[in-house]
């Protein structure tokens, strides 16, 4: 399960200290997840605007949550993820594309 609280402190961080670098690293398929689109949505936003404000700071973003993924997933589970990842829930700004 994705902590968004921890999520949501580091981005605050982002902005508001001496950042030098940044590693963020999303492989759960909880992103995925329709509950999570705001989170993601966050997180793409402070790190674009880190990105776009100070050019210098080395940023590593690893997203493997678009691989697909079969195997110990229960086959409901798998749908439900399937149908978020493809569909989006209603009122996403951005279609998910990774």
């Amino acid at each position: 399960m994705i902590d968004a609280e921890a999520w949501r402190e580091a981005l605050k961080a982002l902005s508001g200290q001496p950042v030098t670098a940044v590693l963020a690293v999303q492989c759960a398929l909880d992103w995925l997840l329709p509950e999570l689109t705001q989170l993601r949505n966050e997180t793409d936003d402070a790190i674009t605007e880190l990105a776009l404000s100070r050019p210098a700071v080395p940023i590593d973003r690893i997203i493997l949550h678009s691989v697909p993924a079969t195997r110990d997933v229960p086959p409901s589970e798998l749908a439900r993820l399937n149908e978020a990842h493809t569909a989006g829930p209603p009122g996403d700004r951005r279609e998910d594309t990774a």
